[in-house]
């Protein structure tokens, strides 16, 4: 996840997840998450605005010390936005 409430990932990333919860808990899945290098205040807050509830667990990777190590990273430093995953 990018930035959560940037409006591609607000509007584009994350809904399609939230609607094939049903599916992917069809076809085994016991935990859907999604990960995000921000604080966990923005994520609490994201996953309300959107409606998650126990649907999604909206994880928080801010150093991105987990993405990192599994190679989910991006530097974007350049950019100013810092290292993503």
């Amino acid at each position: 996840v990018p930035y959560p409430l940037q409006p591609s990932c607000h509007a584009n990333h994350a809904p399609p997840y939230l609607a094939k919860i049903p599916e992917l808990k069809a076809k085994g899945a016991d935990v859907v998450a999604v990960v995000s290098a921000n604080d966990p205040f923005v994520l609490s807050g994201w996953s309300r605005i959107l409606g998650f509830g126990d649907k999604i667990l909206a994880l928080s990777d801010p150093d991105p010390k987990w993405s990192s190590a599994l190679g989910l990273d991006v530097d974007l430093w350049g950019a100013r936005r810092g290292t993503r995953s």
